[in-house]
């Protein structure tokens, strides 16, 4: 009977082991968090602004989580597991859940980020506070749609006032031929 649980043990962990890997090799960005001193309720106020974001946060073992990146060859990133880690995935843009991070994080002292991980590139703390200070991706294609556009704007603004002229002009020729 004992060999049965630890096989049924082990079958587990490698069947969490596997779920823990798909997961961390299908996210966009990765955060790894100290949550030691974060009360509960701000865990789920947490939990609901990096799902709003697009992302989940989970509790894994550190063991466990380490093996699944050592698999994905991300060593550096296991490197920051210690303590009580909690992990933010991101399943969309990984900024968003950046910024939801690091405004949950100017109200509430309890949680800091160790390390992570966005589109290919470890990053600290401070790292991810400068991406999480960015304008969203929106709103820079909308600066970046408008300066292209300024210029055009300004020349259609020029040839139309040009022509504005030249009309006048050809009028007040029209009225001395005609007075």
């Amino acid at each position: 009977m004992e060999k049965k649980v630890k096989q049924i043990g082990k079958l587990y962990k490698a069947r969490m082991l596997e779920e823990l890997t798909t997961k961390l090799d299908n996210s966009h960005g990765l955060l790894v968090m100290n949550f030691a001193y974060l009360a509960m309720d701000k865990q789920r106020d947490l939990r609901a602004k990096v799902k709003k974001a697009d992302a989940k946060l989970i509790v894994v073992k550190n063991s466990l989580t380490k093996r699944a990146l050592v698999k994905l060859d991300k060593q550096k990133l296991a490197d920051g597991l210690s303590g009580t880690t909690i992990i933010a995935i991101a399943h969309g843009d990984p900024i968003q859940m950046c910024k939801a991070v690091a405004t949950f994080m100017k109200d509430n002292q309890g949680l800091t980020i160790r390390t992570s991980w966005i589109d290919g590139e470890l990053m600290d703390s401070a790292s991810v506070r400068e991406l999480a200070s960015l304008p969203s991706k929106e709103v820079l294609i909308a600066r970046t749609v408008s300066g292209i556009k300024a210029p055009i704007n300004n020349l259609v603004y020029v040839l139309n006032n040009l022509m504005t002229k030249l009309v006048i002009v050809l009028n007040n020729i029209e009225q001395k031929k005609q007075g």
